[in-house]
């Protein structure tokens, strides 16, 4: 979904009369630049949790 969304701000900016201005999608690409870093952030935390889940499941079965 967010690539689709890329897409349709891209499109929208390719149709502006005079061309595409890079300091036009500057912000918006800062922003959508955050977004995955925090999702990757957020991801690599989920990993985290569920790797320390199936160690402590692995210890309590090997007991």
């Amino acid at each position: 979904k967010t690539r689709q969304l890329v897409d349709y701000v891209y499109s929208f900016y390719r149709d502006i009369p005079g061309g595409f201005s890079s300091s036009l999608s500057q912000p918006f690409e800062s922003v959508l630049d955050s977004y995955h870093h925090e999702m990757r952030t957020k991801q690599q935390d989920i990993e985290s949790c569920r790797d320390e889940a199936r160690r402590a499941f692995s210890r309590k079965m090997d007991w």
